[in-house]
C-alpha cells in the first residue's frame, strides 16, 4: 500500500470514494432521493475545488493499492481556537474497512499536523447513528464531547456527535506513528 498527498488529479476518485461511503453508511439516515441523485455532483465539485486550491493548513493524505484508491483521509490544522485541528473526512473502501487502515490514515494525520500545529487537540463530527464509526473513533482514545444536530444537505437535522483528542493524545497518535514507520 502507497501513502501519498493527494493532488487534484484524485479528485474524482476521492469524490466517488467518499459518494460510495455515504451512500452505504448514511442510508436511512439521509434521502434516498439525496443519496442517489445530489450527493455524487456535490462530492465531485467540493472534491475538485478542495484539491486544486488546498488552504495552507489542509493535508489530503491518500493510500492506494493496485493503482486504485482504497482511502483517504483530509485534516484542516489549528481550525478550532479551543477544539484544535478538525479531520474533515476519513473514508476507506468497504472491502479494506476493519485492517488498521483508518487508524494508519489517523496516525500519519497525527504525525503531520505536530509539524505544522503542535501542541493541539483534534476533533471530528461523526453522525450518531454511526454506530460503527463512533467505536473505531473512541477505540482511538477519542472522547465525546458534544451532541448537536447537522444541518444534512437534504434538508434534515441528524444528531451527530463531536468527538476530540486533547493535544497529549495528538502526540501519542504521532509517536505511534513514528515508532511504526
Amino acid at each position: 500500500m502507497i501513502f501519498s498527498e493527494a493532488t487534484p488529479s484524485d479528485a474524482t476518485a476521492i469524490a466517488t470514494l467518499h459518494t460510495q461511503s455515504w451512500q452505504r453508511y448514511y442510508r436511512g439516515l439521509l434521502s434516498d432521493d439525496y443519496l442517489s441523485n445530489h450527493l455524487a455532483e456535490q462530492h465531485q465539485k467540493s472534491w475538485s475545488a478542495k484539491l486544486k486550491a488546498p488552504s495552507a493548513n489542509q493535508l489530503t493524505l491518500k493510500v492506494m493499492e493496485h493503482q486504485s484508491l482504497v482511502g483517504f483521509i483530509c485534516v484542516q490544522a489549528a481550525e478550532h481556537i479551543e477544539l484544535g485541528s478538525y479531520v474533515e473526512n476519513l473514508h476507506i473502501k468497504s472491502t479494506y474497512r476493519g485492517h488498521g487502515l483508518g487508524k494508519v490514515l489517523m496516525l500519519k494525520a497525527a504525525n503531520w499536523l505536530q509539524t505544522i500545529a503542535p501542541n493541539k487537540g483534534l476533533y471530528l463530527e461523526v453522525l450518531a447513528d454511526n454506530t460503527q464509526a463512533v467505536q473505531f473513533y473512541h477505540g482511538l482514545g477519542g472522547e465525546t464531547v458534544k451532541t448537536t444536530c447537522w444541518d444534512a444537505p437534504d434538508g434534515q437535522k441528524i444528531p451527530e456527535l463531536i468527538i476530540h483528542w486533547q493535544a497529549g493524545a495528538v502526540q501519542r497518535m504521532a509517536m505511534q506513528n513514528q515508532s511504526a514507520t
